[in-house]
C-alpha cells in the first residue's frame, strides 16, 4: 500500500538523515501528505478553527511547510 501511494504522489518519504549512517538505518522514514486538506479530512476536522485547537494543528503544518519545499 505504502508504495502505490508514493508512486501516485498522495505521500512522500522523508528519510532521515544522519551522519553515523548507523541511525540512518535503525531509524524510520516520516510520510507526509502532499495535500494537507486531504489530511484534514482524513482525520475528520470539519474546519480551520477545530483544526488550530487540535493537538495536531503542528502536524498539519509541518506537512504544509514539507509539500511546499518539495514542490518547488
Amino acid at each position: 500500500m505504502e508504495v502505490y501511494l508514493v508512486n501516485t504522489g498522495l505521500v512522500v518519504l522523508l528519510e532521515p538523515y544522519s551522519k553515523n549512517i548507523i541511525k540512518r538505518v535503525v531509524k524510520s522514514p516520516k510520510i507526509f501528505f502532499m495535500d494537507t486538506g486531504r489530511a484534514s479530512y482524513l482525520t475528520k476536522f470539519p474546519n480551520a478553527e477545530v483544526l488550530e485547537a487540535s493537538y495536531y494543528a503542528g502536524a498539519i503544518f509541518e506537512t504544509y511547510v514539507i509539500s511546499e519545499i518539495i514542490k518547488n
